[in-house]
């Protein structure tokens, strides 16, 4: 009768040592942030976990993935989702790296949404990605493709089969692509009859390029190769960009127009590479602003 007296009187103790043990584990899984908290990791108990990102390269392998964002489907698949870096998009596939200057079409919001029923009234603006050029390359086939960088608004691509890899730089605000390629020559398919475009000449000297402007349904790309590199026309679909001895790099951007003003700037700058971008802010809770 004593021990079972003893342990009545220490339950109403242990309860509430317990729930305190539980409260702070609770709150060191978690961090203030202005009014509320935000959990540091998964709820033990919660039922959806993030799927692993396994198609990561590089740095990215040390580094924690951002589920959400516009680049998420490099990390999380095989081959990419559309990836919309305006103003281009692209996609990694199978048959290599898609980019295009996305479509503008009007339509029923179904066409954006699948679970949306039938309206009346409700329409969106959508810009559709297109396939105008795909990139890859002649020597060997990418097993996948992964997400090697991420900056505040690049991204770094690599498609790979062993040592052999196509790296690709794309990022929001620029028209241009940047690649790089371990060995060999570069295939570049355009998904309609693409029609070469005869520009001024390109810059001479230490900034020289060899140029290949082409139109593909209307639109106008440029791609833009080291000297000693030139281009072969298979046929109106299909170009081999065979480059230089040397070389291991190229770069395509999308012409807003066809200018000379407008060739000679996106020529000088075609192989000034970007490797990172940063963007710094910070919030004056007191006015309520963020300062950029």
């Amino acid at each position: 009768m004593r021990s079972i007296g003893s342990a009545k009187r220490l339950a109403p103790i242990i309860f509430p040592v317990a729930f305190a043990f539980l409260s702070a584990v609770s709150f060191a899984q978690t961090q203030e942030v202005g009014q509320g908290r935000i959990w540091l990791a998964p709820k033990a108990d919660a039922a959806a976990r993030p799927k692993p990102a396994e198609f990561r390269a590089g740095a990215m392998v040390e580094r924690a993935v951002t589920t959400n964002t516009w680049y998420s489907s490099l990390a999380y698949g095989r081959w990419s989702g559309v990836l919309h870096a305006h103003p281009l998009s692209f996609q990694a596939t199978e048959n290599g790296l898609e980019m295009g200057v996305p479509s503008k079409e009007l339509g029923p919001i179904s066409k954006l949404k699948d679970w949306a029923g039938p309206t009346k009234d409700t329409a969106v603006v959508l810009h559709r990605h297109r396939a105008d050029l795909t990139v890859s390359p002649v020597e060997f086939q990418p097993q996948d493709a992964r997400l090697a960088s991420a900056g505040d608004w690049n991204v770094g691509i690599e498609m790979a089969q062993g040592a052999d890899a196509l790296r690709a730089t794309i990022l929001h605000g620029s028209p241009y692509a940047y690649f790089r390629i371990s060995h060999g020559s570069v295939r570049i398919r355009t998904g309609g009859p693409a029609k070469a475009v005869y520009g001024p000449p390109g810059p001479e000297g230490p900034a020289a390029k060899v140029i290949q402007i082409l139109e593909v349904a209307g639109q106008h790309y440029a791609v833009y190769a080291p000297p000693g590199s030139r281009f072969e026309w298979r046929n109106d679909r299909e170009c081999i960009l065979h480059l230089a001895s040397t070389a291991d790099y190229f770069a395509i951007a999308a012409l807003p127009d066809l200018q000379d003003s407008t060739h000679r700037l996106l020529a000088k700058h075609a192989f000034a590479f970007v490797e990172n971008t940063r963007t710094e802010w910070r919030y004056d809770e007191a006015k309520s602003e963020v300062v950029t």
